[in-house]
């Protein structure tokens, strides 16, 4: 046998990761189980989980975060769990397990606890982030953690404060920008695979999840309906202006929407109804073709497009503008482009009908009113201004979609002048040849 020098033994002293600890109180643990309760030799997670008194998923869970992130610690209230639990199963049979845990808290001065554990994971996390929805970027993602978040507890009997959101990994973009807006730590991202077994065929699924706790963050979101069972208990709220109703239904749409049509999906008919009849929609409310144990609902091409200009950080795939039917453009009326006038600029009212600027500014003229004055929209701050996009954010919309015509560049960003987006994709297209 080899023996350590004197500076290996010193560098495993001061590094002993979570992994490290999980594996040899793995090995430890097995010697002492009997053998009809291993898998080949091997301690499952699941049976370790067990045997330490926590949930069923919790080592496997620990394993990834780890593997995410090797500076990962485990807090010292489950290190006390582990300690004890192991004790009561084994007396001192267990005594080299127990030296491995002392061992990796006097080397790594575990947090106390989850809070303790999120401090120094997520500094910086903004835990009143929906406080106040005063925004089109907060408006957004209720109602997409509502299609694939949820609050949840940890056990029976615990509050809900723990948060999670799993997606499938093709929406990876969605996860890393409310990371961002949040600003959780990207290192707890985490990428996994997921097993469903139906008629007896096995399907994988790529998914990505992240998750955390803090009850001041949960309590927010419960306040905007995100609470257990939420799909029949969810009611629309009005956040005030249409600009943020707008960005909470686009939201939705990423959520349950149906990519390449306008239609809404969901198992509550009630919460379809209300945006019927809120956005006054001439369509009904329907049983679900796909999904017999849900509805769905059409929003219409004016509707839609109106939600897609509003607010530009959607889900890439589903981003779409349809062209309006030319009898539907024929509706405008005069009383309905005096209101409009005066909500959005004249451009944008051209793309959600489908218009060219040309002919609405004739219509405007034929009927005689009165457009507000040139710097109304500058002093107003209108819709997209607060999410007003960088040439960074243009670049990674453009690694995902290149070798579009300019058009579709210039919808995808309705609020920056056709001149500034011709700029951007020569930029774009020169750092791409680098």
């Amino acid at each position: 046998m080899v023996k350590k020098s004197k500076d290996q033994e010193e560098f495993c002293e001061k590094i002993y990761t979570s992994l490290m600890l999980l594996l040899e109180i793995k090995r430890e643990v097995a010697k002492l189980e009997p053998i009809e309760d291993l898998c080949r030799g091997v301690l499952s997670n699941e049976k370790l989980s067990l045997l330490l008194g926590q949930e069923k998923s919790h080592i496997q869970n620990i394993f990834e975060k780890a593997r995410k992130d090797p500076k990962y610690i485990i807090a010292q209230k489950f290190l006390d769990d582990y300690k004890t639990n192991l004790k009561s199963k084994f007396n001192r049979d267990c005594k080299n397990a127990i030296k491995k845990i002392e061992h990796y808290v006097i080397v790594n001065s575990p947090p106390n606890n989850n809070l303790d554990r999120l401090r120094y994971s997520h500094p910086n996390l903004i835990k009143n982030f929906f406080k106040i929805v005063d925004t089109k970027k907060k408006a957004y993602w209720p109602r997409f953690i509502y299609a694939d978040g949820s609050v949840y507890r940890a056990y029976k009997g615990d509050e809900y404060t723990r948060f999670g959101i799993k997606i499938a990994r093709k929406d990876k973009i969605l996860i890393e920008r409310f990371a961002k807006a949040i600003n959780f730590n990207p290192k707890y991202i985490i990428e996994y695979d997921r097993t469903k077994i139906k008629d007896g065929v096995k399907t994988k699924y790529e998914m990505i999840k992240m998750e955390f706790k803090n009850k001041l963050f949960t309590d927010y979101l419960k306040e905007l309906g995100v609470v257990p069972d939420k799909t029949f208990r969810i009611k629309l709220p009005n956040l005030g202006r249409r600009e943020l109703n707008l960005a909470f239904l686009l939201g939705f749409f990423d959520g349950d929407g149906k990519q390449g049509l306008t239609v809404l999906r969901s198992g509550n008919a009630r919460f379809l109804e209300q945006i019927k009849t809120r956005y006054n929609l001439p369509f009904e409310v329907n049983p679900d073709k796909d999904n017999p144990k849900a509805f769905s609902l059409s929003l219409g091409s004016i509707l839609f497009n109106e939600m897609m200009l509003n607010y530009d950080l959607s889900l890439p795939r589903k981003r779409k503008i349809f062209t309006v039917n030319k009898y539907k453009t024929m509706k405008l009326s005069k009383a309905l482009i005096r209101d409009l006038v005066w909500e959005m600029p004249i451009y944008v009212i051209a793309r959600i009908y489908d218009l060219s600027q040309s002919t609405l500014t004739r219509l405007i003229n034929k009927f005689g009113i009165k457009l507000p004055p040139k710097s109304y929209w500058i002093n107003k701050n209108y819709l997209g201004k607060e999410d007003e996009k960088t040439f960074d954010m243009f670049f990674e919309f453009y690694k995902e979609n290149p070798n579009e015509q300019n058009n579709f560049y210039y919808k995808s960003f309705p609020f920056n002048a056709p001149s500034t987006i011709r700029i951007w994709l020569s930029k774009a297209r020169n750092l791409i040849k680098k």
